[in-house]
């Protein structure tokens, strides 16, 4: 569930740590989530965060050990995330909330959302995002057609620059 909420929801470790049942409402699919400054963002709940959430019982999702009724801090849960993700170098909790942003953003480059959906306070913080991959050129310049005749007819539009500025 914690690699799920990284993934899917786009969550910091420290607000997935301190999630509860009762943060999330199945009904309307969204989830109450406490961000950084203590402020609440209510998010579409995905479908596969969801089916998970299913199979949990009522309170915190990860409770802690030493206190019973509270949760895990996010410090703790980034160590568990780091073990479930194979101790791989920069691979991390956080690494999963970048990952939500750049396919997010692939699929709608629409930032204001995105800054919504992470809980950022500016743009500028959610631009990091929007950094341009290698998949992302390559699938822009593939998309360019592929017809033999494109230089001639680059050298058609050449001609009437040059036939106009005469």
């Amino acid at each position: 569930m914690m690699l799920l909420l990284g993934e899917y929801q786009g969550l910091r470790a420290s607000e997935t740590a301190q999630l509860h049942t009762s943060d999330f409402d199945p009904v309307h699919d969204q989830l109450r989530v406490t961000g950084k400054g203590n402020k609440t963002r209510i998010l579409p709940l995905h479908p596969i965060v969801k089916e998970a959430l299913a199979h949990f019982s009522p309170g915190f999702l990860f409770p802690s050990d030493r206190n019973p009724t509270g949760h895990v801090l996010g410090r703790s849960l980034g160590r568990r995330v780091r073990h479930l993700l194979g101790h791989v170098p920069k691979l991390n909790a956080h690494s999963l909330r970048h990952k939500f942003g750049c396919e997010t953003l692939e699929l709608n480059p629409d930032l204001l959302a995105l800054r919504d959906l992470l809980g950022h306070e500016s743009v500028e913080t959610t631009h990091i995002y929007a950094r341009a991959s290698a998949q992302r050129l390559q699938k822009m310049v593939f998309a360019l057609p592929t017809k033999p005749d494109r230089m001639s007819t680059l050298t058609e539009i050449d001609a009437g620059t040059s036939a106009r500025h005469q």
